[in-house]
């Protein structure tokens, strides 16, 4: 009768492998929506807020290769040409996400994180004349940093790994 069909509704609807694909369109939409050569500085903050509260609401263990494939590529991407905004409001969540991105998937963005910290975070140290682009950064350092054993961590995977930056050296001496 009904129950049956509400049964198999419910049934098709949350089978692990569906909800999984529809995880998967969500995320790809959500990256979509921040490509910088298709939507507004004021849709974007929308966006970054959005994708801010997926990635908080993200279950590591339950990602699939095609969610991971989704964060590291287009995500990645599109925060990094976000990253050079001087709207400190793009800055800022742009910084919370790119923090929240590594809290999911930290095992597969060796590479992207090494980007994200040498190419913004010492970028806008470094270079930026605004001191309140350099408040932003600081405060995601800080975040990062806040993270247990998350200095080892970059010392051993990075600064002692040859074909990586010395992004602890670099960082300290920054600062």
């Amino acid at each position: 009768g009904a129950s049956d069909g509400v049964k198999q509704i419910g049934g098709g609807v949350f089978w692990r492998g569906n909800l999984a694909r529809k995880r998967e369109e969500i995320l790809a939409t959500l990256a979509s929506l921040l490509d910088p050569k298709q939507n507004s500085d004021a849709y974007v903050v929308n966006s970054l807020t959005l994708v801010n509260f997926a990635l908080e609401t993200l279950t590591p263990e339950r990602l699939t290769d095609v969610e991971i494939g989704i964060l590291k590529k287009d995500l990645c991407t599109y925060l990094l040409s976000w990253s050079s905004t001087h709207d400190l409001v793009i800055l800022s969540l742009t910084m919370r996400i790119i923090f929240n991105l590594f809290q999911t998937i930290r095992n597969h963005l060796k590479v992207p994180l090494e980007v994200f910290l040498t190419s913004v975070h010492l970028r806008i140290l470094e270079h930026s004349a605004n001191p309140e682009e350099r408040e932003v950064v600081l405060e995601s350092l800080l975040e990062f940093c806040r993270e247990p054993a998350l200095i080892e961590d970059l010392y051993l995977n990075y600064d002692c790994d040859v074909q990586c930056t010395n992004w602890y050296a670099n960082i300290c001496t920054t600062l």
